[in-house]
């Protein structure tokens, strides 16, 4: 209303813009085409806009050259969204129950 856009924003990379959109209806129980994907902005999304404006060439991808590689070390929420912006993504979350490759100790 009165021409104002409202954002989502959150610094919790575990889920994409679709899993946030998803969650925020559900508790602020919104009507279907209320809240659209655009309107949640999440550490997830703004790393694979950054990684995009510095890594990807879009000039590159015309002339048949592969997509660029991450590798992730974060949740399913940060993969998708860093593959949703062209990246071919490698790691990403342990399965279930396995040991992880770094705790989040010894990443700081």
């Amino acid at each position: 209303k009165n021409g104002k856009k409202v954002f989502f924003v959150t610094n919790n990379a575990a889920s994409s813009r679709s899993e946030l959109k998803r969650k925020l209806e559900k508790v602020l129980h919104c009507p279907d085409g209320l809240l659209s994907k655009e309107m949640m902005i999440g550490s997830a999304y703004v790393a694979a806009k950054y990684l995009q404006s510095r890594l990807f060439r879009k000039k590159d991808m015309e002339n048949g050259n592969k997509s660029p590689r991450v590798h992730v070390i974060g949740t399913a929420g940060l993969c998708h969204e860093i593959q949703s912006a062209g990246f071919d993504v490698s790691g990403g979350p342990d399965p279930e129950g396995t040991p992880s490759g770094m705790s989040r100790d010894e990443l700081a």
